[in-house]
């Protein structure tokens, strides 16, 4: 792992599609909002609630295209840390709901479903000598033959299972994920318009990444 002797940045983008529970699941439930966590590593559980993950259409295009939201993080990895990614590396996905003001308790779990991404095979990639890589070996022989200059990336969208602590079948999640590395630092650059005040970030080879701009006080 040559292109990994050192620790590098990586960036974990979560995306749920939907969540289908079970008829039992949904009678007599008191009002909520269904909501998935994400938790991998040592890192602190990301949240994505049904407010961001139920399609919304997009009026400002003319196609019938939808809007999802997603939750992100970046983290490091050291060389050893990545050596034990390539056989176990597991996001634990807990689905939940999240009651409205008023109704106790706040929260109530629905199941969980388990994500190992050192041990998904996805199409079953193969390399010399008929070894299976898996998602995240996947990305380490990308960034291992890649020059390092545009971030290495893999995906996968898939259905899992939710079970509650019984084990018992309670509907199943689809969810997208999207694995990147950065190598050892980001470099960007960025304009700054003073008059809009937004700031647009471009990465080292000029091409926009994104644009941020302060949202100003509505007018009543």
């Amino acid at each position: 792992m040559d292109k990994i002797a050192t620790e590098n940045l990586f960036l974990l983008e979560f995306l749920v599609d939907k969540v289908e529970l079970n008829q039992k699941c949904q009678c007599d439930a008191p009002p909520s909002e269904t909501c998935v966590s994400f938790q991998f590593l040592d890192n602190a559980p990301l949240d994505v609630c049904e407010a961001d993950f139920t399609p919304k259409r997009n009026y400002r295009e003319d196609t019938d295209t939808t809007t999802k939201s997603g939750k992100s993080c970046l983290f490091s990895l050291s060389p050893d840390q990545a050596d034990i990614c390539l056989d176990t590396f597991d996001i634990n996905v807990t689905i939940w709901r999240k009651m409205l003001p008023g109704w106790l308790p706040e929260k109530v779990e629905i199941g969980q479903a388990l994500i190992s991404i050192g041990k998904y095979t996805g199409s079953l990639s193969t390399v010399a000598g008929g070894h299976v890589l898996t998602f995240f070996g996947e990305l380490i022989t990308c960034v291992e033959s890649s020059d390092g200059s545009v971030p290495t990336a893999k995906t996968l969208k898939d259905d899992f299972e939710i079970t509650n602590d019984r084990g018992d079948s309670q509907g199943k999640i689809t969810i997208y994920i999207r694995m990147s590395c950065f190598g050892k630092l980001i470099i960007t650059q960025f304009q700054m318009n003073l008059d809009e005040k937004s700031v647009l970030f471009k990465d080292k080879e000029g091409k926009s990444l994104y644009r941020y701009k302060k949202a100003g006080k509505v007018e009543t």
